[in-house]
């Protein structure tokens, strides 16, 4: 990672007193300094302050399409730590905003972290069937389907004792 770079975005990032437009601007200009590799790792070096704020301008920034979905996945994939360490389920509104994301960029990255979810059961399986038409990889449909196999199972074996 280009450490002359990064030690320009980082500030950049925590600093809120710069207009939305010209924060874009400078980040657009220092993102183009970097090859896409570079680009790509960005999100690594970042810390959650200061990855929220670029996710944010994600849209406006000029990051090549797989540094995109790097930093998506690495925002996402921290919310859902976050949120699983506060609760058996992932809550609607967090599934909305992942949701919403994909629709936006179809990254299977954010795809595969709900794969992660289901393998772990933190899905609520009331909202397993809208992630089935959200979702089309054959990954995740095997995965609702084990996942809905072992909610029907823990829901008999409960309902037996």
């Amino acid at each position: 990672m280009n450490e002359t770079i990064l030690t320009q975005i980082e500030p950049l990032l925590e600093d809120h007193s710069l207009k939305e437009e010209e924060l874009t601007n400078q980040l657009n200009r220092l993102i183009s300094l970097l090859e896409i590799g570079e680009q790509a790792e960005l999100h690594g070096h970042l810390n959650k302050t200061q990855l929220v704020r670029l996710y944010e301008l994600l849209p406006s920034l000029s990051f090549n399409f797989s540094a995109k979905e790097h930093i998506t996945w690495k925002y996402f994939n921290d919310k859902v730590r976050d949120e699983c360490q506060q609760s058996a389920y992932l809550s609607r509104r967090l599934l909305d905003e992942l949701s919403s994301s994909y629709r936006q960029y179809t990254f299977l990255a954010l795809e595969s972290i709900v794969i992660v979810c289901l393998k772990a059961d933190r899905i609520d399986p009331q909202h397993v069937a809208e992630l089935e038409t959200l979702f089309s990889g054959r990954a995740f449909h095997n995965e609702a389907a084990a996942f809905k196999r072992r909610n029907i199972n823990g829901t008999l074996h409960d309902t037996n004792l």
